[in-house]
């Protein structure tokens, strides 16, 4: 598992740092699982979320309804309904 985290101080040029963390990202793509690692998404990941869970989403939102009902529990963003159809690396 890789996580790539692009820190800096403040300077002029903070681009660069960003633009590099963007390539990493897109060069390691092929290799990840699709919609990203779920304990690394945040609730602010809606685009990715659905993708994380793949065909295990219809049982996991089942048994999250069962055995918590009230929502208690969010330290893992899920999704609010089972994805479409995925292609295998989408983010």
């Amino acid at each position: 598992m890789a996580e790539v985290i692009a820190v800096w101080t403040r300077e002029k040029d903070s681009g660069r740092h960003a633009a590099w963390a963007d390539a990493a990202s897109a060069a390691l793509e092929p290799h990840a699982f699709a919609g990203g690692y779920a304990n690394l998404l945040g609730p602010e990941a809606t685009d990715q979320i659905p993708y994380v869970y793949g065909g295990n989403t219809t049982r996991l939102l089942a048994i999250k309804e069962s055995v918590d009902p009230d929502g208690v529990f969010q330290g893992i963003p899920l999704p609010k309904a089972a994805p479409r159809a995925l292609s295998p690396h989408a983010t």
